[in-house]
């Protein structure tokens, strides 16, 4: 009876621990996408800061207000932002 037990339940629980890892799995995956991300830029109050457009922080360059506008930054005020494109 034992015996029977063990291999009608031992599969099962393999089966079961391989899909909960692969759930894991896929899930961190999706953790590592970006958001675009509000992007701020300093305003006369260098303590403050006014929200202007969306930066997707995937790229390498500096997300500004056009081509030579001012930095953007987080919603401290603090952190550049970056963005995949030029403009």
């Amino acid at each position: 009876m034992k015996t029977n037990f063990l291999k009608t339940i031992l599969p099962l629980a393999v089966i079961a621990v391989g899909l909960t890892s692969a759930a894991s799995t896929s899930s961190l995956n999706r953790s590592s996408k970006s958001v675009a991300q509000l992007g701020y830029r300093h305003i006369a109050n260098p303590e403050s800061c006014n929200a202007v457009q969306e930066c997707d922080e995937n790229g390498n360059f500096n997300c500004k207000i056009g081509s030579n506008g001012p930095q953007l930054y987080d919603s401290n005020c603090v952190t550049p932002l970056k963005r995949s494109t030029v403009n």
